[in-house]
């Protein structure tokens, strides 16, 4: 902006003060009584006239000439580059879009079928069946309960939250063997290595569509991280998921530590409750 501003100053100052010179040759041609008769034409005085008019009027505006080529360069480089920005940010807009629509592709299509005995319908007779569905964003949700459930369990190791977590392990067809295997925190140097390490243990429970749900989402945190509408689409990205799937991104990405990172950049669980979280300190895993 500075340099066009210039070159505008530079091409009007030079083109006034060409007029200016004019002016006062005219002026001064006048005052020595030189006189212009189409009768009458000196031609050794005129070419004299003409010498010192381009001489010096000549020379003035050849700053104007050479300050609009370089103006007009200016301009059309600065249009260029506001097209080029232009079509820039449909290919962002358009990449963005299409993760987003391979993204909630997933979210609306797994599914999880639990079979099980209604024991309230007939208690005697273990024939009954009913089968719930755990779909779309019912299935992430239920996810959800489950991870948090499991690092309830991670914090405190009672047997009620045990109890909590083998009831909410049940449907995704796991029970004890998951509590068991979880490590001490001690073992550990600090509470994100701890949750990230026995993240492993709850990680399998889940269908491999959730592999590629989380996956795909560390991949749009990556293209936001280096897009120039960070703020717009990280609005859009939070308004598709529900808090429960955010919750549950936020502990799954734990196992992915460039996730993470960008996750941090972005500030992307601020605004996440923690009553969403099993412990409220977790909150810093982010920060």
């Amino acid at each position: 902006m500075f340099k066009i501003a210039f070159l505008y100053i530079i091409s009007i100052i030079s083109f006034l003060a060409g007029i200016v010179g004019v002016v006062i040759l005219a002026t001064q041609l006048l005052n020595v009584g030189y006189g212009f008769d189409l009768r009458s034409i000196e031609i050794n005085e005129t070419n004299q006239i003409a010498g010192i008019l381009q001489g010096v009027i000549g020379t003035i505006w050849i700053f104007t000439t050479i300050s609009l080529l370089f103006l007009t360069n200016e301009l059309q480089k600065k249009e260029l580059r506001a097209t080029n920005k232009f079509f820039q940010q449909q290919n962002d807009d358009s990449h963005y879009f299409n993760l987003i629509n391979l993204f909630t592709d997933i979210q609306r299509n797994v599914e999880l079928l639990y079979e099980y005995i209604d024991r309230s319908i007939d208690p005697i007779d273990n024939v009954i069946r009913n089968t719930t569905i755990y779909k779309g964003k019912k299935y992430f949700e239920n996810a959800a309960w489950c991870v948090l459930a499991f690092f309830e369990f991670c914090e405190t190791s009672s047997e009620k939250t045990k109890t909590y977590l083998q009831n909410c392990l049940i449907p995704f067809g796991r029970n004890s063997d998951i509590a068991n295997s979880i490590k001490a925190r001690s073992e550990f140097n600090s509470d994100l290595d701890f949750c990230a390490y026995n993240l492993d243990k709850i990680r399998p429970v889940f269908i491999l569509e959730t592999y590629d749900y989380v996956s795909l989402f560390i991949e749009i945190l990556k293209f936001i991280a280096i897009a120039d509408r960070k703020d717009l689409y990280l609005n859009y990205i939070r308004g598709v998921l529900s808090p429960m799937e955010q919750s549950f991104l936020f502990y799954m990405l734990l196992a992915d530590v460039e996730g993470v990172k960008i996750a941090k950049e972005l500030k992307f669980f601020s605004k996440l409750p923690s009553k969403l979280l099993a412990n409220e300190v977790h909150v810093k895993f982010y920060q």
